[in-house]
């Protein structure tokens, strides 16, 4: 950053210097004439096209002692403090990778072509990617990670902050910002940008306008974690502009991010960068018909093999000296660990059976020259108790066969015995994915198992065990099924996938055998759900659709982004009951909303409304009725379309039904407000949810939520709930989050 800049905003922070009145004038005036001109000052209302080339490094800090990690972080007491030019003097242990000897832990170089129309409308072709160590693999770093338009009114970082960044130049930017005229000639204007209040998502830095056409000609911005930032501790952003065809357009786009995992008593510092220079900019009369279908980011074949070549004679950022020698150290790392002797030894590492993997990590053995991978569950997963089966023992095994063109190859095994019912069970399966490009997959699956009447989980098998084992409180309802399965997907059109299933099933009750509990409580479980012995043949059909669908396309591969349209999603299932006398004999269809949208640092809001009925039911189940995500302990899952005070099956039918969820993240908006619990950066939640069925009373529960990041990889979130109908049991309620189901990492 400009050090007078730099200098001016630091005296202004500890109260040594106020921005002049006559200067701040000047610049609000100019600050609000380039607000009013940013229509024209935005790129031409035409195609462009431009080239880029994009260099992202991630990185330790200069002089971190990598090589002295645990002994510094973890005892720190009893270690000698030495300088830190002197510790990174210190021989690697051979515990520590020896990736770990060129300091950069992730370097990638991307030669791309970006087509833009007006108003949003973009797409950028990867022609050459280069990854070091990773000869045959490309890269997404393209120039649209470092895309910043200071003329938007708020930057949107998911994963790096939960409230959207207020832009200098927003429509109603000074009731954010105050500005100082830094310096001026017959060319342009530097004006100082300084936030009103803390804590407010806003930058610092300086903003160059031209002074002909008050359009941005160079930013220096920078956001610190007291802004309202939760992954990254600073973020800087660098733009440069040029003149062309009477309009100022970026150069030079360039993200500086400082950030820190903390685990507890371990804190490990990183430093990213990734710019992009850009240049060749042409405008086109059409991009043709078609062009602008939804794909935002394509990556060509083969770009790593020819990347090499290209990138070293079209490199206009050189490559520092540690760049260099990070390209030659994971290169011959690469070529070394793809050797037949290298793949051969790792695949005899992976025969070895270990006790700790057996009963607490899994089993895990790998044919590395084969992409052949077979995983065992560890066995304190594999066991659990209900009062129908007692005691039962799951082992599970499943196979990998990873395809050329990223294709897979699944196998799964589970066998099953409860103690109780002395009743062995299995299930066989089977998956292909055959064309990723199109989200194209076939499985089957068959067996003798139990099953729970939903066609979701509602209670976990873990939090079963321990409920019926320390308290004596069964929430499981199971029954037992002889199946096959078949089902088929793909993705017909962008945005639109179809799926295919249908199952048999052969059901049999399940009765309380076992009346065991470390419990003292005297009464007996409550009983499972009665079921007739039937038979039951469905096929059902899936539609789901999001219109404007955008998404990033490699030579194998289509990763859908969404679009500012809902979610549609259409179902219908056909029982046919003359496959047997007495079967299950129905048709039931449903239509669903969702979407999630963001207000800026107003939050953001997330809701699904469905709504379907049985257009005929002649012979239904209680497998077959309508079932909804109820919940009756005192945590939570990870997900907001639940009711947390209802019942497991308390209203499960066949009448018709609309369900609503709501749910909207305030993303500091209220806490950010008062002074000291800011710093904690507590995020707000509040939600309705409701279910109308005919003929029934309506449900509707309120829930409001606080959550807390922690370590900036984990989220503690408590909710108190709320119920709005007067007549229902349970009115109140206070369930949690756990830790471990809620992990956000940076996208």
């Amino acid at each position: 950053m400009n050090i007078r800049v730099t200098f001016l905003l630091i005296l202004s922070s500890l109260g040594l210097f106020n921005f002049p009145s006559l200067h701040a004038q000047s610049a609000d005036e100019i600050i609000e004439q380039a607000i009013s001109q940013k229509a024209q000052n935005q790129l031409p209302d035409t195609t462009i096209a431009y080239q880029a080339y994009t260099k992202t490094v991630l990185r330790f800090p200069e002089y971190f002692p990598v090589d002295t990690l645990l002994g510094r972080t973890i005892m720190p007491f009893l270690n000698r403090k030495k300088p830190a030019a002197e510790r990174k003097m210190n021989r690697r242990p051979s515990w520590l990778p020896p990736e770990l000897d060129s300091e950069i832990l992730f370097l990638s170089e991307n030669l791309s072509e970006v087509v833009t129309h007006p108003p949003k409308k973009i797409k950028e072709q990867i022609l050459h990617s280069r990854v070091s160590g990773e000869l045959t693999r490309f890269s997404f770093m393209g120039s649209l990670v470092t895309r910043y338009d200071p003329y938007d009114n708020r930057y949107v970082m998911p994963g790096v902050t939960a409230r959207s960044l207020i832009s200098p130049l927003a429509d109603k930017a000074a009731n954010h910002y105050q500005y100082a005229l830094i310096t001026q000639d017959s060319m342009a204007y530097e004006i100082a940008i300084q936030p009103k209040r803390k804590y407010e998502p806003c930058f610092q830095g300086s903003v160059t306008l031209d002074r002909k056409t008050l359009a941005v000609k160079a930013v220096d911005l920078f956001i610190t974690r007291d802004r309202q930032l939760d992954f990254l501790d600073t973020l800087w952003i660098r733009q440069q502009y040029a003149l062309w065809e009477g309009n100022w357009v970026p150069v030079l786009s360039e993200f500086d991010a400082e950030f820190s995992l903390n685990l507890i008593w371990i804190k490990v510092p990183f430093v990213g960068k990734s710019v992009s220079a850009i240049s060749q900019y042409e405008s086109l009369s059409s991009p043709g018909k078609g062009f602008f279908n939804g794909e935002i980011l394509r990556i060509n074949a083969h770009t790593s093999q020819a990347g090499n070549a290209q990138l070293a004679t079209n490199r206009p950022i050189p490559l520092t000296a540690l760049e260099a020698k990070d390209y030659r150290l994971k290169d011959s790392l690469h070529a070394h660990r793809n050797s037949n002797r290298y793949l051969d030894s790792l695949t005899r590492s992976r025969r070895k059976v270990t006790i700790p993997n057996i009963v607490l990590l899994g089993q895990k053995f790998r044919h590395y020259r084969k992409n052949l991978e077979i995983n065992i569950e560890h066995l304190l997963s594999s066991m659990g108790f209900n009062p129908m089966e007692g005691l039962f023992i799951r082992p599970n095994i499943g196979v990998q066969w990873d395809l050329p063109n990223d294709k897979k190859l699944n196998f799964m095994t589970t066998l099953r015995y409860g103690t109780a019912n002395k009743r062995f069970g299995f299930v066989l399966g089977a998956s292909y994915q055959t064309r990723p490009k199109f989200n194209e997959s076939v499985r089957m699956e068959g067996g003798d198992y139990i099953s729970e009447f939903s066609p979701f989980s509602q209670v976990g098998f873990f939090p079963n065990t321990q409920a019926t084992l320390l308290n004596k409180l069964n929430n499981m309802r199971l029954y037992r099924k002889r199946f096959f399965e078949f089902g088929y997907q793909r993705e017909v059109a962008n945005g639109l996938q179809v799926g295919f299933d249908l199952r048999f099933e052969h059901r049999n009750e399940m009765p309380n055998l076992s009346d065991y509990s470390w419990s003292k409580v005297q009464a007996p479980y409550t009983s499972n759900f009665a079921l007739p012995t039937h038979k039951s043949l469905t096929a059902e059909i899936k539609l789901r659709y999001q219109p404007f669908n955008t998404y990033a396309s490699t030579p194998t591969s289509k990763y859908n982004l969404g679009s500012a349209w809902p979610v549609f999603e259409l179902k219908f299932a056909k029982s046919f009951g003359k496959i047997a006398t007495g079967a299950s004999d129905f048709s039931q269809i449903s239509l669903s909303m969702e979407k999630k949208s963001t207000f800026g640092f107003l939050g953001s809001t997330e809701w699904r409304v469905t709504a379907g009925t049985f257009l005929k039911k002649e012979q239904v189940y209680f497998p077959d009725y309508v079932h909804f995500k109820g919940n009756q302990t005192t945590s939570r899952p990870n997900e907001f379309d639940a009711f947390f005070l209802i019942d497991y099956y308390e209203f499960s039918t066949t009448l018709p039904y609309i369900e609503t969820h709501i749910e909207h993240e305030f993303s500091g908006l209220i806490f950010n407000k008062i002074p000291f619990i800011r710093k904690l950066k507590i995020r707000e939640y509040m939600g309705l949810h409701s279910l109308i069925r005919q003929n029934r009373r309506g449900y509707l529960e309120l829930n409001l939520g606080l959550e807390k990041l922690l370590l900036k990889l984990l989220s503690v979130r408590v909710d108190l709930y709320f119920s709005l109908s007067n007549y229902y049991q349970r009115p109140l309620s206070v369930k949690y989050l756990p830790p471990g189901s809620l992990i956000n990492f940076t996208k």
